[in-house]
């Protein structure tokens, strides 16, 4: 039994480690526009005694291969097809490899793709200069102004439209010539926002290729706005029996000026007082646990306070259900 186990591991790894060739090392699909896709074939032969398996690995997505998977008796040739797709590349000089794998992973063998992208005669291309928007913190309130700049590196007209998150305002539409380009100013409104970092995208959609920008903002409180805590930071109920109701206070703190208002969403085995309102200092709130809600054992949850221009907040609570007996 032994002894046929390692003549099946042997073949195994003959399997393995078969030698393949491929009949070019270099594939040049020459010059491209960007509207044109181009195949060519290459010849994989397995020049070993033992028979071939493995695969196709390719990295970049604008190359697509005939076959994903790859088998080879000895001695035997197969032709696969590489087709180049440049439609979402801009103009210049790529290369890229193409691996033959066996069924481990390992490289056997592998051929380098290249070609070179061009304009055509009606070709926009949309390039975004930059990687994203940053309107960094400001007050509540405040609406900062911000930009980016979009380009046509190609040809022919680019025609684009914008669209925002529903607190930035700006053009929503845009045509530009080969070679323009244009600053887009946009403004970010925050009366509505709460103390707090929000991040969002810009979404461009053009003849020459689409776009999403990401956007970045912080808020910090006016000077004289509320600022929301809670007193303790998290709550634990502790071992409650089960049919019996765990029962701890909490505080609403107001750490800044003015008065503090808004909604506090509890889990359903928890009740309490569901909003607060004009606090100016703390108000005291007794939260109340129903363990004829819960399973036995622990559970975790939040309770989740919504403010109307002072943040939110998640309290973490906990509890575990005993039986009576």
């Amino acid at each position: 039994m032994l002894f046929l186990l390692g003549i099946y591991i042997v073949q195994e790894a003959r399997v393995l480690l078969a030698d393949i060739v491929v009949s070019e090392k270099v594939l040049n699909f020459g010059v491209l526009t960007r509207k044109m896709t181009k195949s060519l074939t290459v010849a994989v032969k397995n020049t070993s005694t033992s028979p071939f398996l493995g695969g196709v690995s390719i990295e970049k997505k604008w190359i697509s291969a005939s076959v994903k998977d790859l088998s080879l008796a000895s001695e035997m040739e197969s032709e696969i097809t590489l087709t180049v797709d440049p439609s979402e590349l801009i103009p210049g000089d790529y290369e890229a490899p193409v691996f033959f794998n066996d069924l481990m992973g390992s490289e056997r063998a592998k051929v380098n793709v290249k070609f070179t992208v061009i304009e055509g005669k009606d070709e926009p291309i949309l390039k975004i200069r930059e990687d994203m928007v940053d309107f960094n913190e400001v007050e509540r309130t405040v609406q900062p102004l911000g930009s980016f700049f979009l380009e046509n590196i190609g040809s022919g007209i680019l025609k684009g439209e914008v669209e925002f998150p529903d607190w930035i305002h700006g053009d929503t539409r845009f045509e530009l010539h080969f070679t323009q380009n244009r600053p887009l100013y946009i403004r970010a409104y925050t009366s509505d926002f709460s103390p707090g970092e929000y991040t969002a995208e810009i979404k461009v959609t053009t003849n020459g290729g689409n776009k999403n920008l990401p956007v970045a903002i912080r808020i910090k409180p006016k000077a004289d706005d509320p600022i929301l805590a809670v007193e303790p930071k998290s709550v634990d109920f502790g071992t409650v029996n089960k049919g019996k109701k765990g029962r701890i206070k909490i505080k609403v703190v107001n750490k800044g000026k003015g008065r503090l208002s808004g909604t506090i969403a509890y889990p359903e085995w928890i009740e309490a007082e569901e909003e607060f309102k004009e606090v100016e200092k703390n108000r005291e709130f007794l939260m109340v646990a129903d363990t004829s809600r819960l399973p036995m054992g622990a559970t975790k949850d939040v309770v989740k306070f919504t403010t109307t221009n002072s943040g939110m907040f998640d309290l973490p609570v906990k509890i575990f259900v005993k039986s009576k007996r």
